[in-house]
């Protein structure tokens, strides 16, 4: 079976690359351009019509990030991204996209159940691209803010960014976050290629243990991690970060897990091995 992978380079993508090839799979990478990744795997380009229709299972893990983009340029490429990925999908094909749970930054627990988007500000015209994808049969897979683990941990960036080895902390603390594995990422999207008939195309991923961000600050420092925590205002928060830190900051979504999702890992554990 031909499998597609948008966002090959980046983080997620190249773990699903890597395990949909050690399974069998004939990986071919999309590019927007002629370009190859190392260990010389297959690319396509928009321009490669040739494979239009070939390919059985597509999936999506780019996303233009809004540090770069600004919201109207995001919902313009990813609406172009989609356009162009569907051409390349069968007629029976599984297309699967990552997305994440800031669009459900405001939801309470009936709306999450019912994946009744409320996003942050900053992701609204996200919603207008995941309405298109879902008419076009597309699942969706939304996952925590953080994905740990693997090849170019995003934690251990995170981490290694506070070169005073202090955190801040935003009291009183009123998020509470789940986390999930980037191979665990991977692993449910295998998961779905060989289990075509599982109900329902919207999926909430993520270990099932949440924490509030003082709880995990908590936990970093017990494990040595970071030497201490410094706790602030949200005013003070939002001065030395800005308004979308504290949106995420204070994102606090119980998630109701898809029942296919089981977490092989925990952030606890890989936190513990870090030192």
């Amino acid at each position: 079976m031909k499998v597609l992978v948008a966002g090959a380079n980046g983080y997620v993508g190249r773990h699903v690359v890597r395990l949909f090839r050690d399974k069998g799979f004939d990986v071919y990478t999309y590019q927007r351009e002629n370009s190859k990744l190392k260990g010389e795997i297959s690319s396509v380009t928009p321009t490669n019509r040739e494979m239009y229709g070939q390919f059985g299972v597509v999936i999506n893990c780019a996303r233009p990030h809004w540090s770069e983009f600004n919201s109207e340029q995001i919902l313009s490429i990813e609406q172009k991204l989609f356009s162009d990925l569907n051409r390349f999908a069968s007629r029976d094909s599984l297309k699967i996209h990552t997305s994440g749970v800031w669009l459900f930054g405001y939801s309470n627990e009936r709306d999450l159940v019912k994946f009744n988007f409320k996003p942050f500000d900053s992701v609204k015209l996200d919603v207008e691209t995941l309405e298109k994808a879902l008419s076009d049969n597309w699942h969706i897979v939304y996952c925590p803010s953080i994905i740990y683990g693997g090849e170019s941990c995003q934690l251990k960036r995170i981490i290694a960014e506070k070169s005073n080895s202090v955190i801040d902390v935003a009291i009183p603390s009123t998020g509470y976050n789940q986390y999930v594995h980037v191979l665990d990422v991977a692993n449910y999207y295998l998961f779905l290629t060989q289990n075509t008939k599982v109900s329902g195309r919207q999926h909430f991923i993520a270990e099932a243990r949440g924490y509030t961000p003082e709880q995990f600050a908590s936990l970093l420092v017990t494990h040595g991690v970071v030497q201490h925590t410094v706790k602030v205002s949200w005013q003070e928060y939002e001065e030395k970060y800005d308004s979308l830190s504290v949106d995420v900051e204070k994102l606090s979504l119980d998630l109701p897990i898809s029942q296919y999702f089981s977490a092989s890992h925990k952030i606890a554990d890989y936190i513990a091995q870090l030192m």
